[in-house]
């Protein structure tokens, strides 16, 4: 609801309208409806705590990001397993941005969002006493995949600077999984970053 508020404002910024000027009819339906929506939506209840009391061991931080030309986003959960069949599972955080007036292509703003997910869970795992036993980060855009697996060299600068900024905070986190991304991991010590995983419709599927 944030983001489309955002959104909203974004379109009414380019009448350059006076503090006391009314909206345009053409947008009035749209906020009408926003707020209406806003009014009526249920409360929001966020735990003060990602713990669960049968914890086992130590959680996996799972993140997705996705963009569009209006705006692009970064969620990480957690997923901690509370018994030998059940998984406790989070919201931990999320972030969103409105894409420039300008305007940004949707490679872009995928791109954009993959960055804002990386900086995002960069923090969460500076921020938490023990660190994950693994990290998965999952999008459905195979151009922003296709670009952190190419060599940044035959990338244009828009592409290449983000992409070495998302590899460098993945390298920081831990190393790279020897196990297929559908398997539970064993890992005891060390931190598994996952490859980047495409998600396509209702599955997912590990991108090589």
């Amino acid at each position: 609801m944030h983001t489309r508020f955002k959104i909203a404002l974004k379109q009414l910024i380019v009448y350059q309208l006076a503090w006391d000027e009314p909206i345009p009819l053409v947008l009035q339906n749209e906020w009408k409806e926003l707020i209406i929506a806003c009014v009526k939506s249920s409360p929001i209840s966020i735990p003060r705590t990602i713990f669960h009391k049968n914890c086992i061991g130590r959680p996996e931080f799972i993140g997705y990001w996705d963009g569009s030309d209006q705006a692009y986003d970064g969620i990480v959960y957690s997923r901690w397993k509370i018994d030998h069949t059940a998984w406790h599972t989070c919201l931990i955080a999320g972030k969103a941005r409105v894409t420039p007036s300008s305007g940004i292509t949707t490679p872009r703003a995928e791109l954009c969002g993959l960055v804002t997910l990386c900086r995002l869970m960069d923090s969460i795992i500076n921020a938490m006493p023990n660190k994950p036993k693994r990290v998965t980060l999952i999008g459905d855009s195979t151009c922003t995949i296709a670009s952190c697996e190419a060599n940044c060299a035959s990338l244009g600068a828009y592409f290449s600077n983000r992409v070495v900024e998302i590899i460098d905070l993945m390298d920081k986190w831990g190393t790279g999984g020897m196990i297929s991304a559908l398997e539970e991991s064993q890992e005891e010590e060390a931190t598994i970053v996952d490859q980047l995983w495409h998600r396509r419709h209702k599955s997912c599927r590990l991108t090589h």
